[in-house]
């Protein structure tokens, strides 16, 4: 890696900077005391990291000095990069097991990465003057990214850039995790709390909270109506309403339907009324979620209660007589037209009947995970499948 210059590993070439970039005086030193401690690290300007066609960059910091810096790849190598890296994966934005090397096969998938400044700063901290060296080339990819609808900006260093690329004025577009905010054409600038290890120790920033983040960045605007009801040759599927709790208890109840489902088999009615208010009042830009009914009784639920994430669920009597997949179809064509881009299932490896129904609608296996989930005293592994539309 001690050869390798930034262009030979960037989906963006045109815009690195040099491998011994001389912009900023302290950043070199650091660098050059760098390579005489570590010769085999990459020790260089970090590179951009994705597709070039993505409609989402993710913008970080700077590289960490036992991560990136010494991979060559952004957030490879160290703490913040394991969430960062599985996050991408749960949402069908990338695909491969990451392992936290440059060379594990990992791709993204509609998603990169930019950072803000592309050289190891003493301290993960770069002084302003550093910031604007660095701004030529953060914006220039930044602008060569032809169908970018969304940046997701990790951290206030990486907000503040943005910003400036964007136009957006700093006193009214002020950084907070969650915080979208409207820029030039179209684009959205979503925050976040930076995934660093000093973040995740300290709790202010969960996984959910992450995802939840990534979730709003990845959120793709649907197209035309949101249809309230769908017909197949043996279904209906239709929105959630208040009188399907009892069916849908009897469903939640059953431990064989529940035993590969996210969630162990209900306890309780009030558990099973929480997640049916869950999906009456979801957000309708955040999802597409149905009831299944057949023959007038209700026997399953079926879409992505939050995108690009798609289940069914189907009452076990129903089992073997085609009914996913028919439902499956139906949704999938619905969901194409309304622009969604791509879905992602996550599957128990052990649900050979879930993943046969995934497969024949057209999903393929994007990655695993091991011990993904705690279900009930036992933990169990994701099986990741994604579906491009």
């Amino acid at each position: 890696m001690h050869d390798v210059s930034p262009a030979d590993l960037s989906p963006l070439p045109g815009s690195e900077p040099p491998r011994d970039c001389p912009l900023c005086p302290r950043l070199v030193d650091y660098r050059m005391a760098c390579r005489a401690e570590h010769p085999g690290w990459y020790n260089a300007p970090v590179p951009a990291f994705g597709d070039p066609k993505a409609q989402l960059a993710i913008v970080g910091l700077a590289p960490g000095k036992h991560g990136a810096n010494r991979t060559g790849r952004p957030f490879t190598g160290d703490y913040a990069g394991d969430l960062l890296f599985d996050t991408l994966r749960t949402l069908g934005l990338s695909s491969g097991d990451y392992d936290s090397r440059i060379d594990d096969g990992v791709q993204f998938h509609g998603a990169i990465i930019i950072n803000a400044v592309k050289c190891l700063p003493p301290e993960n901290k770069p002084t302003g003057q550093e910031i604007q060296n660095c701004r030529t080339f953060f914006e220039e990819q930044l602008a060569s990214l032809r169908n970018v609808r969304t940046i997701l900006a990790l951290g206030k260093i990486a907000h503040d850039a943005a910003c400036r690329a964007l136009g957006l004025t700093l006193s009214r577009a002020k950084f907070g995790h969650g915080a979208v905010h409207q820029g030039p054409n179209g684009l959205r600038l979503v925050d976040s709390y930076h995934c660093s290890r000093y973040n995740q120790n300290t709790g202010r920033l969960t996984d959910q909270m992450f995802l939840e983040a990534m979730q709003k960045a990845a959120a793709h605007p649907m197209k035309g109506e949101r249809a309230d009801r769908l017909v197949t040759d043996r279904l209906v599927l239709r929105r959630a309403r208040p009188d399907d709790l009892d069916a849908l208890h009897a469903i939640f109840t059953d431990k064989e339907t529940m035993a590969h489902w996210s969630t162990p088999p209900h306890r309780s009615i009030e558990e099973s009324r929480a997640w049916l208010d869950s999906m009456i009042h979801a957000d309708p830009v955040a999802g597409d979620d149905f009831i299944i009914e057949k023959d007038g009784e209700v026997v399953g639920k079926i879409g992505p209660w939050k995108l690009p994430e798609f289940g069914i669920l189907l009452r076990r009597d129903l089992w073997g007589q085609g009914l996913g997949q028919e439902a499956g179809e139906t949704l999938i064509d619905y969901l194409r037209g309304r622009g969604v881009p791509h879905l992602v299932a996550d599957v128990d490896p052990d649900n050979k009947g879930s993943i046969r129904l995934m497969e024949k609608l057209g999903f393929t296996r994007s990655g695993y995970k091991e011990k993904a989930m705690q279900h009930g005293n036992r933990w169990v592994d994701s099986l990741f499948l994604r579906r491009d539309l």
